[in-house]
């Protein structure tokens, strides 16, 4: 059963799609809460966000990724797509995606990328390498 949890455009609480299919996102998310995606959070068949790995294309109108709202999606190795409207990508946003080896695009619109917002990508090796940012405390583009 679908429980997601959406206050005033907040994705507060994901919850995991049933087995073998994508996540599907609710209506009207803005803004992509603080650990939405936590990975202890189980659905009733015992999956978790780190075993998820489908195409994940975070909807247009969404201008912000809270503070670890992906991270620890260990077992993610498919496309990424952010929105055009995206301008806040928070700590630790995409943290310990250990698999992820997929060529994707930070737009143009992003205006802050705070520190290791793609951390621990370790088995990332795609040209233009969003791995550079994770020297950096915080970068205001």
């Amino acid at each position: 059963m679908k429980t997601d949890e959406v206050i005033n455009g907040v994705l507060v609480h994901a919850t995991f799609p049933a087995d073998g299919t994508p996540y599907v996102w609710p209506e009207g998310v803005t803004v992509v809460g603080v650990e939405a995606f936590c990975p202890s959070s189980e659905n009733e068949n015992g999956y978790r966000w780190e075993e998820y790995d489908h195409p994940l294309t975070i909807p247009e109108g969404v201008t912000h990724i809270g503070n670890s709202a992906f991270s620890g999606l260990s077992a993610m190795n498919s496309t990424l797509t952010l929105p055009s409207t995206l301008r806040v990508i928070g700590e630790r946003a995409f943290d310990e995606w250990v698999d992820f080896n997929q060529p994707f695009s930070i737009p143009a619109t992003v205006e802050e990328i705070d520190a290791w917002a793609f951390g621990q990508w370790d088995s990332f090796e795609q040209p233009n390498s969003a791995k550079a940012f994770n020297t950096y405390s915080w970068l205001r583009i």
